[in-house]
């Protein structure tokens, strides 16, 4: 039988998108105390080619996100729209901020 020698300290797994779940939320919950309406939704439909972003309706300022992608894409997107924001008066973690700063083109 394989595994661990006995005795061996193991570390319970967490789920592989844990921390990336948790990121996610903190980035959209920063979009939403700077007036912009989050919406994640799928983007997939044969009528009209859409890409997650920011853009402007009639509510005001948006940022659409496709559900259908990982993790780790729409934390990549959302950080790069929110990095194009003036974010000083909104609190964010420093882990997060630096996220944002570091998508900065």
């Amino acid at each position: 039988m394989e595994g661990p020698p006995f005795g061996a300290l193991t570390m319970p797994r967490r789920a592989p998108d844990a921390a990336g779940e948790n990121t996610l939320r903190l980035l959209l919950d920063a979009a939403r105390r700077a007036g912009v309406d989050v919406r994640v939704t799928d983007l997939s439909g044969d009528e009209v080619t859409a890409q997650s972003g920011f853009c402007l309706v009639r509510r005001g300022p948006t940022l659409i996100v496709d559900a259908r992608l990982p993790a780790a894409a729409q934390i990549k997107i959302v950080a790069r729209e929110l990095g194009r924001m003036n974010l000083e008066g909104v609190f964010l973690p420093p882990a997060v901020r630096a996220l944002i700063e570091g998508t900065v083109e």
